[in-house]
């Protein structure tokens, strides 16, 4: 199943707004399988580079931009890693294609991605689910924590 959306973004006054780095879509990560992006001329996608630095993409309009969702990092087991990211509201358009499973597909790493030794990171859940869950949640939240398979340390000393 997939989504196409097409964006744009109006110019927005950025003197009255506090200068050029107005949030027009707040941190996320995408939850779907994958995101692919393309837009004109304008950049606005930021990715959030885990020490609260951020960074531009590029904007290219003859290239595509392709986003780990959610679903990825968990049906490949965390081997690709759903990348927070925000838009700056800039006046721009984007079309973005939204690469998703349907409500009743189970959603874990398929048994020829994973060694003999490795430990599955995440219970096995239907995208239905997920989506009930994410809505409970902040859209910066970590939609993947309730699904995270908690480590368990046993002590064998009576103490």
């Amino acid at each position: 199943m997939g989504l196409i959306t097409i964006h744009h973004s109006p110019l927005i006054n950025n003197n009255t707004n506090g200068g050029n780095n107005v949030i027009g879509f707040w941190v996320h990560t995408d939850p779907q399988i994958l995101s692919v992006l393309r837009s004109n001329y304008t950049s606005g996608l930021q990715i959030d580079l885990t020490d609260g630095s951020w960074i531009s993409v590029p904007s290219d309009p003859s290239s595509f931009f392709f986003n780990v969702g959610d679903s990825l990092q968990v049906l490949t087991n965390g081997r690709f890693k759903s990348v927070k990211h925000r838009v700056l509201a800039n006046s721009r358009v984007s079309m973005i294609y939204f690469a998703g499973p349907s409500l009743t597909q189970r959603i874990s790493p398929p048994s020829f991605l994973m060694n003999n030794e490795e430990e599955c990171l995440y219970k096995e859940f239907t995208w239905s689910e997920y989506k009930i869950s994410a809505y409970n949640c902040r859209l910066s939240d970590n939609r993947l924590q309730p699904f995270e398979r908690k480590a368990v340390n046993i002590s064998l000393n009576d103490s």
